[in-house]
């Protein structure tokens, strides 16, 4: 965490850190509560927003974890990391701020795949209609 904030300093007031509480590819040696993980991520990482993710690319986050990480800092910024959809950006939007879009846009619903025109109308009409 030393060396980010160090960069950040560096960088300027302008950047901000956004980070994931539990990355999807990763396994930690040490597993505390997701309130705890939230907390301690925001107050010593000094975290500008917390990321929740599914357990992969495309998968859907777990609303009851957006919720435990809500009420354990309800005034931080709250983004949902994965798996969302024009189908449940309406739901998902209903407990974070906003959130981290791949997949869904892609031709396909493939991450590697290139944006699908189509898919990404969908994905903000209903985003808008969210709002």
């Amino acid at each position: 965490a030393f060396r980010l904030l160090r960069e950040r300093h560096r960088a300027g007031p302008q950047v901000a850190i956004l980070a994931d509480l539990e990355v999807k590819f990763g396994t930690p040696l040490y597993r505390p509560s997701l309130e705890t993980l939230a907390r301690s991520t925001a107050e010593r990482g000094l975290a500008d927003a917390l990321i929740v993710t599914g357990e992969a690319t495309g998968a859907a986050v777990d609303r009851g974890d957006l919720d435990r990480v809500r009420g354990a800092l309800p005034g931080l910024l709250l983004l949902a990391g994965s798996g969302v959809r024009a189908d449940n950006v309406a739901e998902v939007l209903g407990s974070c701020d906003g959130a981290i879009v791949g997949s869904d846009l892609k031709v396909g619903g493939y991450v590697e795949n290139p944006v699908c025109p189509e898919r990404l109308r969908r994905f903000v009409d209903a985003f808008r209609a969210a709002r």
